[in-house]
């Protein structure tokens, strides 16, 4: 059924006063009915109670037992009716981890340790959903998203809450604009393989409306910096790096990787990252990334593939990816300025030599566990992550410069 919600629909109104209605063309729709609780009473505390709870303990005011004690009476008053319900239904089985992952947080990132019985039923449906116990980028965006806006779950409340569910929300309007342009590069990089320059033309159009995309989603970056800064830091401290270096769900695990790699291919610290990262990413989507670093190992990306052909071919699709790499790199350059303005601590270096620094230097370590930097919540050093890149985004712009300049 349509949900009807008050929802940031694009870049222009992530953080803007005045909300407005979602329901038309371009909105997400609701999977699910107006009250979702698959964990009952359980459910209905994360979504209103705990958050009052979190912001008393923030405060000083409010010993955090209360929050563990509550979530063990609640979890222990599930039947194996109710549980078996939600087994039955995947879902609902989705949800359900969403609320014990923000039950969870709030207690380790409280300083506290989550009621054994929370962890118990965590690890159950894990095994059920295929999701990891932890929180992750796709409970947190892709799972809540699809609740109404009014229920998406989050640690905070009032104003800061507000927020933070458009902090959500936000990225999983970017990751429909990223994932239709991911399915244009696989087209594109398979209509190569097959046809050669025979493909470049249908090719060509395709790009042309992931371009428009990859600019719709840089523009998206540009609205984060309209977020209240003081909100972001509340929240955020909920997704920190686990004690035990797992790491917590962060934008750094939306789906690029599979884009990123069909069109600039692949670089030994982004293949660190890869590495690291791979099971953090949404579950559906990791076989995918295996499948495009194998292709990109082989040569067949889209910027390799174009140095491949020869005359007008080859100068129609340079132009064409060049359209789709430069709001990909303005996209960088805005995440680079977000993370100066939000978190100035994980790049005391801040921006101000950038284009010397990336002319001067090679790829970056981009974990170093005894630096003094404050890590991204997805664990790594922020700004040699986004440096890397960038780099490579620069260097296939160079490799498709040069094809084009050569006709000059």
């Amino acid at each position: 059924m349509p949900n009807n919600i008050e929802a940031p629909k694009g870049p222009s109104d992530l953080f803007a006063v005045k909300r407005q209605a979602v329901g038309t063309e371009g909105s997400i729709t609701s999977e699910m009915g107006e009250n979702v609780l698959p964990l009952g009473a359980f459910s209905k505390f994360v979504l209103i109670e705990q958050p009052e709870l979190l912001n008393a303990i923030r405060a000083g005011e409010l010993s955090l037992y209360a929050v563990v004690d509550k979530q063990r009476e609640l979890i222990i008053n599930l039947t194996r009716e109710d549980i078996g319900r939600i087994i039955a239904n995947q879902d609902l089985a989705r949800v359900a981890m969403l609320d014990l992952s923000f039950a969870v947080n709030s207690v380790i990132f409280s300083g506290g340790t989550p009621p054994e019985e929370v962890r118990e039923l965590n690890v159950r449906l894990s095994q059920v959903t295929g999701l990891p116990e932890t929180m992750t980028f796709e409970k947190i965006v892709s799972v809540n998203s699809k609740l109404p806006f009014s229920q998406m779950r989050a640690f905070t409340s009032g104003a800061v809450g507000e927020t933070e569910k458009r902090f959500y929300y936000a990225h999983e309007l970017m990751d429909i604009k990223l994932q239709e342009t991911i399915a244009i590069a696989t087209q594109s990089v398979d209509a190569l393989r097959s046809k050669g320059q025979q493909g470049v033309d249908e090719v060509v159009v395709s790009l042309e409306k992931g371009a428009g995309n990859m600019k719709e989603f840089a523009d998206f970056m540009k609205g984060f910096m309209k977020m209240p800064r003081e909100h972001f830091s509340i929240f955020r401290q909920y997704l920190s790096q686990y004690p035990d270096g797992t790491r917590n769900a962060s934008g750094a695990f939306i789906g690029m990787p599979r884009l990123n790699i069909r069109l600039v291919g692949l670089s030994p610290r982004y293949e660190e990252f890869l590495d690291e990262g791979i099971r953090y990413f949404p579950v559906s989507e990791q076989p995918d990334i295996h499948y495009a670093r194998g292709q990109a190992q082989q040569g067949d990306y889209l910027v390799a593939q174009c140095e491949r052909l020869q005359g007008e071919p080859q100068q129609k699709l340079a132009k064409a990816l060049i359209q789709i790499i430069e709001p990909i790199r303005d996209f960088r350059l805005g995440h680079l300025a977000a993370v100066v303005r939000y978190i100035p601590q994980a790049m005391p270096e801040g921006v101000k030599d950038l284009k010397i620094q990336l002319a001067q230097t090679e790829e970056e370590p981009i974990i170093d566990d005894k630096s003094a930097v404050t890590k991204g919540t997805a664990g790594f050093l922020p700004g040699p992550l986004l440096r890397n890149t960038l780099r490579l985004d620069l260097k296939a712009l160079e490799r498709l410069n040069a094809i084009i300049n050569k006709e000059k």
